[in-house]
């Protein structure tokens, strides 16, 4: 439970624009806090925020009302896996996570899937749906008709939560899936798949809907590791990460080639990759309608998504980071996305608004 004695705003208390309103890429702080996921189902923002001075590593869920200005909070904290988003659909605000069945790490409950009610957070249901421990990796998408692609390990479910039936169970041959993302029109799905010791999955794999038939793979190069991925209409974007770096390519549809490199640095081909000075490994590209977003430690830039050319930038200060740092969601013609200091509302150029 939420500690009494904690203090929490009730309504958004927006600073002034910075720069002055109506410049490209004017931005203000709407909601202070540290937070690690936002998803926006029309006007209203979901997110997860990390509470201070706990041993234990719980989140609380948000509830932006942009229309009213509101913030409202859950009154059960959830220990929740750092790389599951929220997933909302019409049966539920939905979390993937823990039940920790003491604060040591070591022992951590099963994988948890919790469903809150949309509009009074109330923590509806906890399902067990997975294993205890560290080490499988987990991740939940939204799909449509309120269902979820739930992939645990090896194993991808298509469930309807309410009643729970599982609709299809596709398995992964020797490999655990690490993120899923779906192409726009909803044919094809690509998978990143952690590596295994013979090395004989594909990291990269493109299967067709419904039947998850493979239909092409991709390699990464060895010493790089996977991060988030993101699919557009012709191509697909992917974090990678070795060390204290990163980089964001993107592949070809059919994952035969690197048609872009972004963060290369001295690795670039040419002009069109720009490497934005360098990026660490919380560097993002997430393919949002009219534009993919990159967000960097030193950078802030929206892309046609098929292309990577960069429609407009805004280069971060190098002591304070970019505007936004992570998830970002488009709600009408503005942008919501997260930063050191909170949740920030930005008003983007005209060339990122397509």
């Amino acid at each position: 439970m939420v500690p009494r004695h904690q203090v929490l705003p009730r309504h958004l208390v927006a600073t002034r624009w910075s720069p002055q309103q109506g410049r490209p890429w004017s931005h203000r702080l709407l909601l202070a806090g540290a937070f690690t996921d936002l998803v926006s189902p029309g006007h209203v923002l979901y997110l997860l925020e990390t509470l201070p001075h706990r041993a234990e590593p719980m989140q609380l869920l948000v509830r932006v009302d942009l229309r009213t200005g509101t913030v409202g909070y859950a009154r059960r904290l959830v220990p929740v896996s750092g790389t599951v988003p929220i997933v909302v659909s019409r049966s539920g605000v939905w979390l993937l996570g823990w039940a920790w069945l003491s604060l040591n790490l070591e022992r951590a409950g099963p994988l948890t899937l919790y469903r809150f009610d949309p509009q009074t957070l109330r923590l509806i249901s906890r399902r067990t749906v997975g294993p205890g421990g560290c080490c499988q990796w987990a991740t939940l998408t939204g799909w449509t008709g309120g269902r979820l692609w739930l992939s645990v390990g090896a194993a991808v479910r298509l469930i309807r939560p309410v009643p729970w039936t599982v609709l299809q169970t596709v398995r992964i041959r020797s490999g655990q899936v690490q993120w899923l993302s779906f192409s726009p029109d909803l044919r094809r799905v690509y998978l990143a798949v952690a590596r295994t010791e013979d090395g004989r999955v594909p990291p990269l794999q493109e299967r067709t809907l419904p039947g998850w038939r493979l239909l092409h793979a991709g390699t990464v190069a060895s010493d790089l590791n996977i991060g988030p991925i993101s699919a557009a209409d012709a191509g697909l974007w992917m974090t990678a990460g070795g060390g204290t770096t990163g980089q964001i390519q993107l592949f070809s549809a059919d994952l035969s080639h690197v048609r872009l490199v972004l963060g290369a640095g001295e690795l670039a081909r040419g002009p069109e990759e720009k490497h934005f000075f360098t990026f660490d490994n919380g560097a993002r590209a997430a393919v949002l309608p009219g534009a993919t977003w990159l967000t960097a430690q030193n950078a802030l830039a929206c892309l046609q998504p098929d292309t990577g050319r960069v429609l407009a930038e805004q280069p971060g200060d190098q002591a304070r980071g970019p505007i936004i740092t992570m998830n970002p969601v488009t709600v009408n013609t503005d942008v919501y996305g997260l930063s050191a200091g909170g949740l920030i509302q930005l008003r983007p150029p005209a060339a990122c608004q397509r």
